[in-house]
């Protein structure tokens, strides 16, 4: 198995002052889906981050993190007693690295990078090559000091020496 003492990324994002909301769809189909736009509608905003995960009810639960119009919509309807459950503000992290795919243990190491500066994870998801982390608002760039504890920027083509 390939792996580096410090995991080289193609360098860190930080997306600041987002809304993150939960979306509850029910087994039977009804919900909050009808929140959001149609694929690949951004008019309203960009979808910044997305994760779904079962309840203990059964309920599929959808999270979204969103930025624009679209989130100031999301935090006017939460403010129903029909409304979807919403966190204002967020920061979302996002990475990716050469061959995350490849290797066994990135998602481990992303989260407990965290672990010990106490930076609160509020929702993670790992595709095969990025990673996205959402933290409190404001707590982004204290994310990145932390990641950088296994992480490192891989050095750009530029930068690279000669040989």
């Amino acid at each position: 198995m390939y792996w580096e003492p410090i995991i080289r990324t193609y360098g860190f994002e930080v997306h600041e002052g987002l809304t993150m909301a939960r979306l509850a769809l029910s087994p039977d189909g009804d919900g909050d889906l009808a929140l959001l736009p149609e694929v690949g509608d951004t008019s309203r905003g960009p979808l910044i981050m997305a994760a779904a995960g079962r309840e203990p009810d059964s309920a599929l639960a959808l999270w979204v993190i969103v930025d624009g119009i679209l989130a100031e919509e999301l935090r006017e309807r939460a403010r129903r007693s029909d409304g979807p459950a919403v966190t204002h503000p967020v920061d979302v992290v996002h990475f990716h690295g050469p061959h995350f795919g490849d290797r066994y243990g990135i998602a481990m190491a992303a989260l407990s990078a965290l672990r010990p500066d106490d930076v609160t994870l509020l929702l993670a998801a790992f595709t095969g090559a990025s990673v996205f982390l959402a933290v409190p608002g404001g707590d982004g760039t204290r994310a990145v000091e932390s990641l950088r504890s296994a992480f490192t920027d891989a050095p750009s083509r530029r930068e690279r020496p000669q040989t």
